[in-house]
Parts: C-alpha cells; sequence; structure tokens
C-alpha cells in the first residue's frame, strides 16, 4: 500500500458512516499486516491490489468481510498452487486474481482493465466475468462459452472457485452447498479445458473437498 492510498483511506475513515467503519479498519488491518510480504512484488500486482481495493470500495463478502478478502483469498491459492511472478505465463493470472469480480462487481469496464493494465489481463477478466442471466445456472450457461476460449481464465476461475468452497467451509456457509450441489455442471463443462500441472493441483483439490471422484 503507497502512501497515497493510505491518506485516501484515512480520509475516508474521518467521513464515513459507522456502519461501514469496521470494513474499512478491516481492509486497512489486512493491508498492514501483509506489507512486508508485498515488498518485492512485481508492480502490476501492487497496482492490481490498489485498483481492486479502491474498486471494491466498501463492498462486503458473504455479507461480513470486507470484499478485499476474496480477491486476496484467491491471489493466495494461486500462490500455494506455486503460481510465480516472475513466470511470464503467470503474472498475467497472478494480476487478474485480483481483479477478477471487478466487471461484474463494479463500475469498472473492460477498457478500464485494459488501460490500466494490458489487453491479455483485460481479456481473463472478461471471460470469468459473469454474463447476464435470470439466474445463476443462466447466468453460467451464457459464461462459459467464453471462458473456455482463454486458458488462463480457465485457471483463475478454478482458484476463484477454490477459494469460495474453503471459505464456504470454513465458515459454514450455504454457499459451499450451493457449489457441491453444482459442481457436475461446472465439472462437465471446465474440466476438459484444464492445462498445467499447477490447474490441475488446484483442480484435483477441488474435487476432494466437493467429495467428487
Amino acid at each position: 500500500m503507497n502512501l497515497k492510498t493510505a491518506i485516501t483511506m484515512a480520509k475516508e475513515l474521518l467521513t464515513t458512516k459507522d456502519e461501514t467503519v469496521n470494513i474499512h479498519l478491516s481492509a486497512l488491518k489486512v493491508l498492514l499486516s501483509n506489507v512486508n510480504q508485498h515488498i518485492d512484488e512485481h508492480p502490476l500486482i501492487i497496482k492490481a491490489r490498489e485498483f481492486a481495493l479502491t474498486a471494491h470500495n466498501v463492498q462486503k463478502y458473504s455479507n461480513i468481510y470486507p470484499y478485499y478478502k476474496h480477491s486476496e483469498d484467491v491471489y493466495l491459492t494461486l500462490l500455494k498452487a506455486d503460481f510465480d511472478q516472475s513466470d511470464k505465463h503467470d503474472l498475467p493470472v497472478l494480476v487478474a486474481s485480483w481483479l477478477h469480480d471487478c466487471l461484474e462487481d463494479t463500475n469498472t469496464s473492460y477498457s478500464d482493465i485494459k488501460r490500466e493494465f494490458e489487453e491479455e489481463i483485460a481479456e481473463i477478466v472478461y471471460c470469468v466475468t459473469d454474463e447476464v442471466g435470470r439466474n445463476r445456472k443462466e447466468r453460467h450457461q451464457k459464461t462459459f462459452p467464453k471462458l473456455i476460449t482463454n486458458t488462463k481464465a480457465v485457471t483463475l476461475k478454478v482458484a476463484d472457485r477454490l477459494s469460495n468452497v474453503k471459505f464456504g467451509i470454513k465458515n459454514q456457509s450455504p454457499q459451499f452447498m450451493m457449489y457441491k450441489k453444482e459442481f457436475t455442471e461446472f465439472k462437465e463443462c471446465i474440466e476438459p479445458y484444464i492445462k498445467g500441472v499447477k490447474t490441475i493441483t488446484m483442480w484435483q483439490e477441488l474435487c476432494e473437498l466437493l467429495n467428487y471422484d
């Protein structure tokens, strides 16, 4: 977190409504507690983190945590699977992990991401972004065809789903049963397009958590 970001958030704390103070404080605590581990990060990753924090602002994840937590969870899921910022294939996925919900849940546009980062990263984010639909099933049916055209987007989607499932298990959230119920369809659509040892490792962990052979 740079000085400009810290000052901006401090100003928001001074003017925000009482019910959102804790959300801002939680986000600040997460950033400050991780500042040392981020010192050697690639500039694009640092930029993406700050971009996502600003874009999601006071949005909540699971109606409890700052949305920042979910973005970070997906990023850390990739790191745990040995994705490396020094690898030219891995870096765009790591950057996109921070941005993956910006198109879907904020006022951020495709052009914004393309301008601030690069077209490849904008494409990854676009491909994991749900299309408009009358319900979750319809949204996924419209989204999967574009998702499977981008191998890096498939990788990011697996990391996103794995992160959500682990959160659901840890917090006994209803979303776990939702993911379990829809996993057969998800598996049929995604599995044929999973490439690379790192992505396969995450996929295998996801299958184990959902007890799917």
